[in-house]
């Protein structure tokens, strides 16, 4: 069951297995953080009144009454925003947040509440980016899910100029272009994993990157694990030392990776 906003009225209807089109406020076409497609399910009775209120906005709405009515729909759907409440429990609220977030979400986010009892922590942990805490309002959704697409649109942005450029690490250079690694003039053979591995810790450069958001950036939360991640690194190190005086990756106790500053250089590429 979802609540379906109908086009020629205010009320909301529960409807059974019907998929109503809905695009609200002034009619506008879904853009990146305007408008879009918003997913929400497990909002209890807040469901009505949450799905009027994000579709009086530039924005295509599908409020689920059942997690699991969501959780089958999510593919075809494709929303940028999963909004997920508690009231069904956290075990089918994590199925969803995890499922969204791992088929490329961009703003996947928790409500909060004092009756399910689920805190931040726990909420963040079962695949939420963002908690949205009481009092909730539509308000209080959208201007979350701005954030995470704005700041999303920034990662795609830094990723696309590190990606036409050239990496020099010490005697090494990446060429992003090519997918090559050289030290001088002889290649260095890296696996697919390794080169990812690599280019993520480029990508942030200098900055540390958590071990958590490596796993799931290079092999999804079902796959990676952290002696996977740590078996890699370990592979990595062993290649990029046998070149090079000093060590390349730097481990942040309790956290995780980072290249070291000093020896990170961008170079355009050369035509």
């Amino acid at each position: 069951m979802f609540y379906a906003v109908p086009l020629d009225s205010t009320q909301l209807e529960p409807a059974e297995e019907v998929f109503h089109p809905h695009v609200g406020g002034n009619g506008a076409s879904p853009t990146a953080v305007g408008g879009g497609v918003i997913l929400a399910a497990g909002l209890g009775r807040r469901g009505p009144g949450m799905a009027e209120a994000l579709a009086r906005t530039d924005h295509v709405v599908r409020v689920f009454g059942r997690v699991t009515s969501a959780l089958r729909e999510l593919h075809r759907l494709q929303p940028d925003t999963v909004v997920v409440g508690f009231d069904e429990g956290i075990e089918p609220a994590a199925a969803l947040l995890s499922a969204a977030r791992r088929s490329g979400t961009v703003a996947v986010l928790a409500l909060l509440d004092a009756v399910s009892g689920v805190g931040v922590d726990r909420a963040l942990a079962a695949g939420a980016h963002d908690v949205v805490a009481p009092p909730h309002s539509a308000q209080a959704v959208l201007l979350r899910r701005r954030v995470l697409l704005r700041a999303a649109e920034g990662r795609l942005e830094s990723r696309a100029a590190v990606l036409k450029r050239r990496v020099v690490l010490g005697s090494l250079t990446v060429d992003l272009t090519t997918r090559q690694v050289l030290d001088g003039a002889d290649p260095l053979t890296l696996s697919g994993r390794e080169f990812e591995l690599l280019v993520r810790l480029m990508e942030a450069r200098g900055d540390v990157v958590s071990r958590a958001q490596l796993i799931e950036d290079i092999w999804g939360t079902d796959q990676g694990s952290e002696a996977v991640l740590d078996a890699t690194v370990h592979r990595l190190r062993r290649k990029l030392d046998e070149l090079h005086d000093e060590d390349l990756i730097a481990t942040v106790r309790g956290v995780g990776y980072r290249l070291r500053a000093e020896s990170f250089a961008v170079e355009p590429v050369s035509a």
